[in-house]
């Protein structure tokens, strides 16, 4: 093998592991789709590759490509697919880009900046549709997501393009012209590049980052066109890195809406520069410059105003969206309510009612799958000391021989609550005989619904026969002797029987209680008065919340304050209760 073949096998070799690099870069963007990037810089990069040695590197893109998409992982016609269309797209981009450049007599100082945009727009035509084509029919893309995703790709693979294949085509000239002074260069785009990373990290409005414009201005005039294209380079890594790691104003709110933001920014600023560049080329820049900085400015304002519409249709979302949250709360637990009325209503029409009787009521009533959540229905008989062993033996001569009465042993007092019926038996056989009245939280709960005459539930607790020891709570009904209307407390006391309760884990009942909207609103439930999380439908933590508010919610009369706040503001309202979101509800149960 001579010397000619060798430097062509090394390069490329070269050009597969850099397309493999630019790929994966790409790919950590990737939320929509695992294969669609709202970032793609092997665009330019693969572009620029089969402008330098020809259709010869086609075949080291097209097999990088197969293999990052089929380490996905994705089924094998899929990465082939998708592989043909990058190479496709290097194809077309290279063949456009050599056409307007060829003409660059009628587009005039133009030539380069339509070129680029042409390569990149044109190419990632093929790449987009075959992609997408190829995720549709081999990996099972959902029909509602295939224009969502084509246009991520597309737009991706563009500002991915307009970004590296300026950058490379640039240092291609200067090494050429053995004029790279890369230091210097560097030292140029480094010094505004870091006033734009110091603005990134503390940007709460994309409208704050068009200060990029400007600074892209600056280095372009007093370092060199290499500074400028370096530059924009390195502002798309900063914006790339923030975004993967939530910083900054792409980092915050839905995530698909900031990819959107990232990708407009960063090709206004890609056209921009490269645009620039070719004023420059021609020594015309300075007495233009004016009138890219009015532009940059009518931009601007367009941008803020529609993030403050946005902003305001996003807090009324919001308001809403807490206020549902509450609703259903309180809906679910009025479901959960009127089902322990059933029970009620079956003590005060029967005078005695049997474990049969009351496993029929569950059966028919199919409380387990009737209300998500709630993991049985049952019945606690209140007893005095002395009628304990007779009501054990009773039970044990009634389909229950196995019955006992267990104590938590926390509480001493002369009355006992003590569970008789509890269906499903299977699900819940290790509660039944239990003193709930020797408990502190259950047996307040208890005596709070006995004297008031309405449900009541427990603090958070940890049932008997959850062996995932999860906190939960019960809430219960009384039931009374009699049909008469109870005025006093006293009344209430020597009629009560015992009361028709039902045990939740807390988790549950928040998940299904609050299921038609966690897709919009990051939840977290609180112990009431302390920081112990009972649940939540957070997977990350929240970075840099906009929209929160910390409320207590009112349950069986279980009672709290309401606290709101929102930009780090404090506000009062009424009401108020969010998905790697801009928003936040925490929620604190009494």
């Amino acid at each position: 093998m001579d010397t000619r073949q060798t430097r062509l096998w090394l390069r490329l070799f070269a050009i597969f592991i850099g397309y493999m690099i630019a790929s994966q870069a790409g790919l950590l963007l990737a939320t929509i789709n695992q294969n669609a990037s709202p970032f793609w810089p092997a665009t330019g990069f693969a572009i620029f590759c089969a402008i330098t040695i020809g259709n010869i590197a086609l075949l080291p893109i097209g097999l990088a490509a197969f293999l990052t998409n089929y380490l996905v992982p994705s089924p094998l016609p899929t990465a082939l697919l998708i592989a043909i269309g990058n190479a496709l797209e290097a194809f077309i981009g290279y063949r456009v880009f050599i056409a307007v450049y060829r003409r660059r007599t009628l587009f005039a100082h133009l030539h380069e900046p339509l070129a680029t945009v042409g390569a990149t727009a044109l190419g990632a035509l093929a790449s987009a549709s075959f992609g997408v084509t190829a995720l549709y029919y081999t990996a099972g893309l959902p029909k509602s997501l295939t224009i969502f995703s084509w246009l991520t790709w597309y737009s991706g693979d563009i500002v991915g393009g307009m970004i590296t294949l300026p950058f490379l085509l640039e240092l291609r000239r200067r090494l050429a012209r053995q004029a790279a002074d890369l230091p210097r260069n560097a030292l140029y785009a480094l010094l505004p590049l870091a006033l734009f990373s110091t603005l990134f990290n503390f940007a709460q409005w994309t409208t704050m980052l068009f200060v990029a414009f400007p600074l892209a201005l600056l280095s372009l005039s007093y370092g060199s066109r290499m500074t400028a294209v370096t530059y924009l380079l390195g502002v798309a890594t900063v914006c790339a890195i923030g975004t993967w790691f939530t910083e900054g104003p792409f980092g915050t709110g839905n995530t698909n809406i900031n990819l959107l933001y990232l990708v407009l920014f960063l090709f206004s600023l890609a056209l921009s520069t490269v645009v620039m560049i070719s004023y420059d080329r021609i020594g015309v820049l300075y007495g233009n410059r004016r009138y890219f900085i009015m532009v940059w400015i009518a931009a601007a304002s367009l941008t803020l105003g529609f993030e403050l519409f946005s902003k305001n249709v996003d807090d009324d979302h919001f308001r809403a969206l807490t206020r549902k949250a509450e609703e259903r709360i309180a809906e679910r637990m009025d479901d959960y309510t009127r089902a322990l009325s059933g029970g009620v209503a079956l003590f005060r029409a029967s005078e005695t009612v049997t474990r049969d009787e009351w496993r029929s009521f569950a059966e028919a009533f199919s409380i387990t799958s009737a209300l998500p959540g709630v993991h049985g229905i049952g019945f606690i008989r209140s007893l005095s000391a002395p009628e304990i062993e007779k009501f054990i033996t009773a039970n044990r001569k009634t389909g229950a021989p196995y019955f006992s009465v267990k104590s938590l042993g926390e509480v001493q007092a002369h009355d006992h609550f003590i569970i008789q019926y509890l269906e499903p038996i299977d699900a819940n056989r290790s509660a039944i005989g239990l003193d709930i009245g020797s408990e502190s939280r259950r047996r307040a709960a208890a005596e709070l619904s006995r004297d008031t005459g309405h449900p009541a539930m427990t603090e958070s607790i940890f049932l008997i026969q959850d062996t995932k020891t999860r906190p939960g709570f019960l809430l219960f009904s009384p039931v009374y002797r009699g049909n008469e209307t109870l005025h006093t407390v006293d009344d209430r006391r020597r009629r009560i029987v015992g009361w028709v309760y039902a045990p939740f884990v807390t988790g549950d009942f928040f998940e299904h209680a609050l299921e038609s909207i966690q897709d919009e609103l990051d939840i977290t439930v609180y112990e009431n008065g302390t920081d112990k999380v009972l649940w939540t439908n957070r997977t990350t933590a929240p970075k840099d919340i906009r929209l929160k508010t910390i409320q207590t919610v009112t349950l069986a009369q279980r009672n709290g304050r309401r606290h709101c706040s929102r930009d780090q503001q404090s506000t009062c309202d009424n009401r108020g209760s969010n998905r790697k979101s801009s928003r936040s509800a925490q929620s604190r149960p009494h």
